[in-house]
């Protein structure tokens, strides 16, 4: 898995002024080597991050992109 994140306030994360120093965006990309069926892996991709509580909360603080790449 590979993820990137873009901040609100980069300086105040640095410390040089005041702001949110928060995530604004968050993109994970999970790469997946399998014989399994696309549709079947793509499905159980959506059926975890649906239930996943920390995709959850990554969603309710920032703006939240996930892809799935089958290697």
């Amino acid at each position: 898995m590979t993820a990137r994140g873009r901040l609100h306030d980069v300086m105040a994360h640095l410390g040089l002024g005041e702001g949110d120093p928060g995530f604004a965006a968050i993109d994970l990309k999970l790469f997946v080597s399998t014989f399994a069926d696309e549709a079947a892996v793509q499905a159980t991709w959506a059926d975890t991050l649906r239930r996943s509580p920390l995709a959850a909360t990554l969603a309710k603080a920032a703006a939240l992109t996930t892809r799935l790449s089958i290697v």
